[in-house]
C-alpha cells in the first residue's frame, strides 16, 4: 500500500507542478502580449483603443474616430506574432476635437484633444511665437481623426486674443468656442467679445465670461455722458493761444476723461470743440475742429478706441457765457462731451 500510495502522490505532484508550469507560462504569454499589444497602440496613437486577452485570443474594444481607425487597430494587434485570435468589439464613434490654452501669469498650458499630430505641431508652434515672453506647457494628446483645416484655423486666431486678458483661458470643443478671464478695461471687454464674433465661421458659436474690476463697471449712454460732463464741469481743457497744443494743466482732466470714456460701453463719444466769438469764423472753426481733434487724439493714445471717438468743430456757436467779457470768452473756449449713439 505505501508503494502504491507513494506512487499515487508522485504523479498528483507531477500533475500539480505541470498545472503550475502551465499556468504560469501562460500569464507570461499574456503579460508579454498586452504589452506588445499597448506598445503597438500607443505608437499609432491609438489611445482610445485598450486591449485584453484570453490566452493568445485577443478582444480590442473602444470607440474609434473613423472606420478606417477601427480596421487599422484591428489588423495591428492581429499583427502581433504569438496572438491567435482578435475579437472586434469597436464602436465607431464621433470624433471629439477639443483645446484649452490657459494663461496664469507668465505660463501658457495647451491641453486637449487634437486629430493629427501635424495639427498638433502647427499649433504649438504658432502659439510659442505668440506667447514667446511667456512658458509654454504642451499637454496636447492625439486622438487620430481627419484633418480639419477650419478647426485648426479657429484654434490658431482664438489663440491670438488670449495675450489681450490679464488672466484667462480659451476653449474650444468641435465648433464651440468660450473666452474666460479678466481684463482691467470694459473696453477691452467689449473688443474681445467682436473680435471672437468676428473670426468664427457661421456653423460656429462662441460665448465669453470676461470680468472687469468691480469699480470699473460699464457705463450706460446716459450715465456715461453725465460721468464725461462732471469731469469737465467748473475744469477746462486748455490750449495754448492759437493753437491745438494742449497745455500741462490739461492733463489731469483728461485723464479723468479717459478714466470714464474706458467704462463707457458701446457708444459713440463725440468731442466738440468752441471757441469765442472773436476773429474770422470760418477760422474759429477750424481751430475749434483741430482741437477737438487733439483730444481724440489724446483718448486714444491712452487706451480709447477710435472708432468710439468722434471730433467736431463748432466756432463760436451756442456760447455759454457773455463774449464781451475775458472771462466770459474764456469760458466759450472750450471742450464738450456728447454721447452721440
Amino acid at each position: 500500500m505505501s508503494r502504491t500510495l507513494s506512487l499515487v502522490l508522485g504523479i498528483l505532484a507531477f500533475v500539480a507542478l505541470c498545472v503550475f508550469c502551465a499556468g504560469r507560462h501562460s500569464r507570461l504569454v499574456v503579460n508579454k502580449l498586452t504589452g506588445s499589444s499597448q506598445a503597438v497602440l500607443s505608437d499609432a496613437n491609438y489611445s482610445w483603443a485598450s486591449v485584453a486577452f484570453d490566452g493568445r485570443n485577443a478582444m480590442v474594444s473602444g470607440v474609434a474616430p473613423t472606420e478606417e481607425d477601427r480596421a487599422e487597430a484591428i489588423s495591428l494587434i492581429g499583427g502581433i506574432a504569438g496572438v491567435r485570435a482578435v475579437t472586434d468589439s469597436i464602436a465607431i464613434g464621433d470624433l471629439v476635437r477639443e483645446l484649452r490654452a490657459a494663461r496664469r501669469g507668465n505660463v501658457v498650458t495647451l491641453s486637449g484633444k487634437v486629430p493629427s499630430q501635424g495639427t498638433h505641431d502647427t499649433i504649438v508652434q504658432y502659439a510659442s511665437v505668440v506667447f514667446a515672453s511667456d512658458s509654454l506647457v504642451d499637454n496636447l494628446s492625439i486622438q487620430r481623426g481627419p484633418e480639419d483645416e477650419t478647426w485648426t484655423r479657429v484654434v490658431i486666431e482664438g489663440i491670438t486674443l488670449l495675450p489681450q486678458l490679464e488672466e484667462g483661458e480659451m476653449r474650444l470643443v468641435n465648433q464651440d468656442v468660450s473666452l474666460l478671464g479678466r481684463v482691467e478695461k470694459p473696453v477691452l471687454r467689449d473688443s474681445l467679445r467682436k473680435s471672437l464674433a468676428e473670426l468664427l465661421p457661421e456653423s460656429y458659436t462662441s460665448s465669453t465670461e470676461i470680468t472687469v474690476p468691480e469699480g470699473l463697471q460699464p457705463l450706460g449712454p446716459a450715465e456715461c455722458e453725465a460721468e464725461l460732463t462732471s469731469t469737465v464741469k467748473d475744469r477746462r481743457i486748455t490750449f495754448a493761444s492759437g493753437s491745438t497744443r494742449l497745455t500741462p494743466e490739461a492733463s489731469p482732466i483728461l485723464e479723468d476723461a479717459v478714466n470714464v470714456a474706458l467704462r463707457c460701453s458701446d457708444v459713440l463719444i463725440e468731442v466738440g470743440g468752441y471757441t469765442d466769438s472773436r476773429g474770422d469764423r470760418l477760422q474759429n472753426i477750424q481751430l475749434s475742429q483741430e482741437r477737438a481733434q487733439a483730444v481724440v487724439d489724446y483718448l486714444s493714445s491712452r487706451g480709447i478706441s477710435r472708432t468710439s471717438l468722434v471730433a467736431k468743430g463748432y466756432g463760436p456757436v451756442n456760447p455759454i457765457a457773455t463774449n464781451r467779457t475775458w472771462a466770459g470768452r474764456a469760458l466759450n473756449r472750450r471742450i464738450q462731451f456728447t454721447i452721440i449713439r
